[in-house]
């Protein structure tokens, strides 16, 4: 008999009650004053944007707007999360080139987090752009608590608490 495919064989495995739980835990961020690092093109915002700024800052996170074309290597190097905003026409290959080079160079001078914010992309430009150095790509329509939750994780993982 394959034992493979015998749930029987199982039965006396169980899983500790330390492990699970209760419905709607999440985990909170565990340091104030966290500094982020929100890097935009020049003369783009909306009032997405409003909503979630308030999100982050309700959440006791700094945030620093930034010119992603006007950027100090002190900038990065201070920041504990990165949100690069990329809004450009999919049909525009030289924008689409500039921000995968933004991309690496955010990547060679910072190794905090880095979540792409942007407009619907194909699927090769989202492959692309995690190998120029994204940890986290997020259409622009996603909802403010998915996106405040996302850099939550990447956050406890960059900085776990001691």
């Amino acid at each position: 008999m394959n034992h493979r495919y015998n749930v029987s064989h199982y039965s006396d495995m169980s899983i500790p009650n330390q492990i699970t739980m209760p419905f709607g835990f999440y985990p909170k961020r565990v340091e104030a004053n966290t500094q982020i690092a929100w890097l935009r093109q020049s003369g783009l915002f909306n009032h997405h944007h409003n909503h979630l700024f308030e999100k982050f800052t309700n959440a006791g996170m700094s945030i620093s707007f930034l010119n992603s074309e006007a950027l100090s290597t002190n900038q990065l190097l201070t920041s504990d999360l990165i949100l690069f905003e990329s809004q450009r026409c999919i049909a525009d290959r030289t924008d689409h080139d500039r921000t995968h080079k933004m991309l690496g160079h955010i990547r060679c001078q910072s190794r905090a987090p880095l979540v792409l914010l942007t407009d619907e992309q194909p699927i090769e430009w989202y492959i692309s752009a995690i190998h120029s150095g994204a940890d986290a790509i997020l259409p622009l329509s996603t909802a403010n608590e998915i996106i405040l939750a996302h850099c939550n994780a990447l956050l406890r993982r960059w900085r776990p608490k001691n």
